[in-house]
């Protein structure tokens, strides 16, 4: 049933009616919200500079005070960037100007990272395996059982590791069911439930560490996982170059329905060819409409547009999206395809 939900993918690129013909990229700007400007589908971005699947994994960066200019090419619309020009009288006056390469710290991020950086950092899908052999906290500084910032704790499975190095603290989640499974029984993983940051002070076969951060009340024989690397921000929406139907999972804080910048978990991950930056639609889940006689056939409603989530963190059989666009809530068994 999911596969006859896909909507028809338009051809021609549609430009916003009120579009500009140039933007001076602004310190402040991202790389979703530039793409509105000139296009009705943001994430037909790369279809408008015609960037081969080569140049979707590693772009170039568009940085602030580059001039975006929109030009018309056989017909379609095509971007095109002058790094130093600016617009005086209706002509663009180009100054030489030198960027090192991949020193991209400076480049415009796809979503502002007020709104991302939470997500990249904290939710985590593991398997039971992986947080119940992980380091654990055993004991506290005094004798309590509950703890927060500026506590501070000990725990066992971290001799070796780094003196000084933040460790985010976990306790083991829910279950993350596929949807798509009608007796619920193929769990994709588990969630691990962020409880917050501590720093490894001692090192040994106990070890000393200090709270920094809590979310949450964190108690004995919660987990200890190593803080991962800031992650990269910079990557290009894009529709994938296949059908692909999923369903949610969830969101993220189990939240019954969401909207605009929420995160959600598709049942789907890298092994079926999801990628970060991929933009899929979000269709309300049919819904069973009411018979005249328990003997007719089941009749379902049409699909229903809800808006579109990005893929930012891909797993094997999970991935995290964020609602970048929401016309109506978002919630656990809704579709999302292709667009």
């Amino acid at each position: 049933m999911l596969a006859a939900l896909g909507l028809a993918k338009a051809d021609t690129l549609q430009l916003q009616d009120n579009h500009p013909n140039t933007y001076t990229v602004r310190r402040g700007d991202t790389l979703w919200d530039i793409s509105g400007k000139f296009l009705k589908q943001p994430w037909r971005w790369p279809e408008i500079w015609n960037m081969n699947r080569d140049e979707i994994k590693n772009p170039h960066w568009i940085y602030p005070g580059d001039l975006i200019v929109l030009d018309m090419v056989d017909g379609q619309p095509r971007l095109s960037v002058s790094r130093g020009a600016t617009m005086k009288g209706g002509t663009i006056k180009v100054r030489p100007q030198v960027r090192i390469e991949g020193l991209d710290g400076d480049a415009i991020p796809t979503i502002a990272s007020s709104i991302i950086d939470p997500f990249l950092s904290q939710p985590k899908v593991i398997t039971n395996e992986q947080l119940l052999t992980s380091p654990r906290i055993g004991a506290g500084g005094e004798l309590r059982v509950v703890f927060g910032a500026g506590d501070y704790v000990y725990a066992e499975g971290l001799d070796g590791q780094k003196q000084g190095s933040v460790w985010q603290i976990y306790r083991q989640g829910k279950a993350l069911k596929d949807p798509a499974d009608k007796d619920e029984k193929i769990i994709l993983g588990h969630e691990a439930l962020y409880l917050g940051d501590a720093r490894l002070d001692v090192v040994g076969k106990v070890s000393k560490l200090t709270i920094l951060r809590a979310e949450r009340e964190i108690t004995y024989h919660d987990r200890l996982l190593a803080a991962p690397e800031p992650s990269l921000r910079n990557y290009q929406p894009h529709a994938p170059s296949f059908q692909l139907n999923a369903q949610v999972v969830s969101s993220y804080g189990d939240m019954a329905e969401v909207g605009q910048y929420f995160m959600v978990v598709l049942n789907k991950g890298a092994l079926d060819g999801i990628e970060v930056g991929h933009v899929l639609q979000a269709l309300k889940a049919p819904r069973l409409m009411q018979k005249v006689n328990s003997s007719d056939p089941d009749l379902y409603t049409l699909p229903e547009v809800a808006g579109e989530v990005m893929v930012f963190r891909v797993f094997d059989h999970l991935s995290y999206a964020l609602v970048m666009r929401s016309t109506d809530v978002i919630k656990a068994r809704d579709v999302v395809v292709s667009p």
